[in-house]
């Protein structure tokens, strides 16, 4: 304070928004950077995972590779059922940052074909359960595994 008169100066402001949680609200989302489609992927050899999010503290985020024929926009809406691999543990990012990177060991058990990747950022996500949504987002594109 200055003077007694309740000026708080911008960086004092800037701490105690952080501190407190105040300031903008940010509606959670998490975004796939890559792989994006068009990337062919070779079985038995490693390739980075990466997004970008904005999630409240603790947010779990699980990433699955699935073979799709075509790219699908929306795992609840979807006709298709969206099964898939899981690509790492959530354990592995137990609380959500920003930005998040993982490699990924493409095994040699998974057939060659066309897949989407999809990012969960929640606990027990599951596009069958209509009565709870994560927050998601799913490659713009296909990937070829060969």
């Amino acid at each position: 304070l200055r003077n007694g008169t309740g000026y708080i100066g911008p960086a004092t402001r800037k701490k105690l928004n952080q501190l407190y949680g105040c300031g903008l609200v940010t509606t959670p989302s998490i975004t796939v950077l890559s792989p994006n489609g068009g990337e062919v992927w070779v079985r038995g050899k490693q390739y980075n995972v990466r997004w970008t999010s904005e999630l409240p503290d603790k947010t779990r985020i699980i990433a699955v590779i699935f073979k799709s024929s075509r790219v699908i926009s929306n795992p609840y809406t979807s006709a298709s059922t969206v099964t898939g691999f899981e690509m790492f543990s959530p354990t592995l990012f137990p609380e959500s940052t920003n930005e998040g990177s993982f490699v990924y060991r493409v095994p040699d058990s998974l057939a060659p074909g066309q897949y989407q990747i999809l990012l969960w950022a929640g606990d027990n996500c599951n596009p069958n359960d209509k009565t709870k949504h994560c927050d998601f987002d799913l490659s713009n594109g296909l990937l070829t595994v060969k």
